[in-house]
Parts: structure tokens; sequence; C-alpha cells
């Protein structure tokens, strides 16, 4: 297949879901330059029908098709994204993709996504949680205060300095000699 460019711009602006899942069904079918516009123009559009097409695209071998997906899913996606978001970001050894996967985490908005994320983050092995800490903070999810303290109890690394340093930005002065006895 080929779709012209200016094809796939127009794309968020259609109104009809048949034509919108057309398109969403010809991506595996497209050139990777194509592709990757596709994904960008497919975030822009009904979350219902895109979402599977965008969370398949996660799954692609191509980095550059793996990144705009994750970009993509920063704008459109949902609370079943994140997990997909957080499974791929403990699996991939990528720095640019988990870079990525923090900035988009950090954009999502609806429903429970910071929930998702802090049960994401609890379940995680120590490479992923020390980058899940950064979107932790920059969503200032309160809620997971006492889980930093916990890795901040936890054997030196990343980890640990990661939640100190959230717990820094985040537990207020109320819970200040706490962190002070993490550190002394």
């Amino acid at each position: 297949f080929i779709i012209k460019p200016t094809a796939i711009a127009a794309i968020p602006s259609m109104k009809d879901p048949k034509a919108i899942k057309q398109f969403s069904e010809m991506l595996p079918k497209v050139s990777i330059e194509t592709q990757i516009l596709l994904i960008g123009a497919l975030a822009d559009c009904d979350p219902a029908i895109v979402l599977p097409t965008l969370i398949e695209a996660l799954k692609n071998p191509n980095p550059k098709i793996q990144i705009t997906a994750v970009k993509a899913l920063g704008r459109a996606g949902d609370v079943h994204s994140v997990m997909h978001l957080c499974r791929m970001m403990g699996e991939s050894k990528d720095a640019a993709l988990k870079k990525e996967i923090v900035n988009s985490l950090g954009r999502m908005r609806g429903e429970r996504i910071n929930e998702e994320i802090l049960a994401s983050y609890k379940k995680a092995d120590s490479e992923a949680r020390a980058s899940l800490i950064e979107v932790l903070v920059s969503r200032r999810i309160m809620e997971s205060i006492d889980s930093l303290f916990l890795d901040a109890k936890g054997e030196p690394g990343r980890v640990r300095e990661a939640a100190l340093k959230a717990l820094g930005n985040m537990a207020g002065a109320a819970r200040l000699p706490d962190i002070l006895a993490l550190v002394v």
C-alpha cells in the first residue's frame, strides 16, 4: 500500500470510525516511514478505535516505530496502556526508548492512570523501578511515599538513590525526620 502524507495528515479530522479503523489495519502493510507518520496521526483519533493498533506497534522490532508508538500512547493512551509501557520499560535495554516511556507516562491523562503507574512500580524489577520513580515524581503521585520510603531503605544503588531524591521532592516537612534517618 502507498498512502500519501497528505492523506495521513487528514486522518485525525476524519469523523468516520470505519475509515479510521481501515487506516489502523493498514499499519503493518506499509513502509516504515509511512508507519511512523500513520502512528502519529492515529494518536489524535478516537482511542477506542486506535489503541489496540498503537499497543500492537510497541511490539514492532524497529526502534523508530517503537518510540513513535510510545509517544502516541502518551497522547492517546489509557489506563490499560500503562501496563504495556511499564512492561516494555522493564524488558528494554534501549535508554532512548526508556526515556520516552517515562515522558509518555508523565503526559498520559485519564482515570486511574496514577493508580496503575503506582501498581506497576510496586511490581517492577529494580531497573524499571528506578525509571518509574521519575514518573511518580513528575506526576506527584503522593500515594507512592510509603513505597518510596521502603526503596530508600533498600540496598545502595539506582533505586535507593532515586527514591531518596524523590522523597526530598515529595515527602514534605512533616516527613523530614524520617528522610534524615535514612541518610544519617
